[in-house]
């Protein structure tokens, strides 16, 4: 193969705050949930540096740097627990690992493989510290305020090169990767405002910063032979969501909300020097709706949720749908 690919914007999912930004509370003393996730994304535009949405060609070619539709199955995960009242540790993987993909674009004539974008995302560790509530330290019933620290930790990226040598063969092969793979840093904020038993609006916030460098050769596919390094910045998303709920019946409880969420990320830099316009945004709404069952064996939750951009700048038009079960425990 002469030529070197040249692979454009690939859909990455963006599921996170239908999985974890629900609201100021946290777990009872000695109480558990887990989490699992079943997304299904799909993109067929996105928008590109000045904010225009660009529909994607079908069967487009990459290898001459156009971008095509995307779609993507993700599994997450997550375990949450009260060490008491008012302090909740987690491990959250959601979005977590994309089991099945599909890019709807040709390598033709240099190759036959097909191009994927399966892989993982990093691990979120930490713990939700509520601050204001009815059991919290500073103890109010009108108004609910928790932080949460924590850290990525990253798991292994996918390497470039061998995609590469996978193309050479024609083999499938891996467009991208899906998270930085770095260590970062950071944290989560969520207020609550309690209106009455039924309604409460909840804001959220979370900040990642990432203090190291990556290989920018693992970044995208078309960077395989790069020695660059990459410094990423921080991830920044605000997030607000008025939300309902009532008891259908003594063993029933039915939820919705209707969260909007801003996702930004800044330029990034090359071996120090920054990328023009290589920041990105994303405005999405996200309706959901959810049914608990309390007297269950094991009390279940189970929340669907549809995801759908509004603007963005050098991002996927990403629509995604999940499926999420909690389910309670106590030890």
């Amino acid at each position: 193969m002469k030529k070197i690919i040249t692979l454009g914007i690939i859909a990455i999912l963006s599921v996170g705050s239908i999985a974890f930004a629900d609201d100021a509370l946290v777990m009872p003393a000695h109480v558990g949930r887990v989490y699992m996730t079943n997304t299904y994304a799909f993109a067929n535009a996105s928008y590109d540096k000045s904010g225009n949405l660009n529909t994607l060609s079908s069967g487009a070619s990459l290898v001459s740097g156009s971008d095509a539709p995307s779609k993507a199955y993700n599994m997450g995960f997550a375990l949450e627990y009260g060490i008491t009242d008012w302090i909740t540790a987690a491990v959250q993987w959601a979005p977590g690992w994309n089991v099945w993909s599909d890019i709807d674009g040709s390598l033709s004539p240099y190759s036959t493989s097909k191009i994927n974008i399966n892989g993982v995302y990093d691990i979120f560790v930490g713990a939700k510290l509520q601050i204001v509530g009815e059991k919290a330290p500073v103890q109010n019933s009108m108004f609910r305020f928790a932080v949460a620290p924590g850290v990525k930790i990253p798991l292994p990226a996918t390497n470039m090169s061998d995609q590469y040598t996978n193309i050479t063969k024609g083999d499938p092969a891996t467009g991208v990767n899906l998270d930085k793979h770095l260590f970062a840093l950071g944290g989560r904020a969520y207020f609550d405002y309690i209106i009455n038993q039924m309604f409460f609006a909840n804001l959220y916030s979370e900040f990642i910063y990432y203090p190291t460098e990556g290989d920018y050769k693992n970044t995208k596919l078309k960077n395989y032979a790069s020695t660059s390094k990459i410094a990423y910045g921080y991830d920044l998303t605000l997030e607000a969501e008025p939300h309902f709920e009532t008891l259908i019946n003594q063993g029933l409880k039915f939820g919705a909300g209707l969260p909007i969420t801003y996702v930004t990320t800044p330029n990034f830099k090359v071996d120090g020097t920054e990328a023009s316009d290589t920041g990105t945004t994303l405005l999405s709404l996200g309706p959901n709706a959810s049914i608990f069952f309390l007297n269950t064996l094991l009390p279940v939750e189970l929340k669907l949720g549809y995801s759908f951009p509004v603007y963005g700048k050098n991002f996927p038009a990403t629509n995604s749908l999940t499926l999420q079960a909690k389910v309670y425990f106590k030890l």
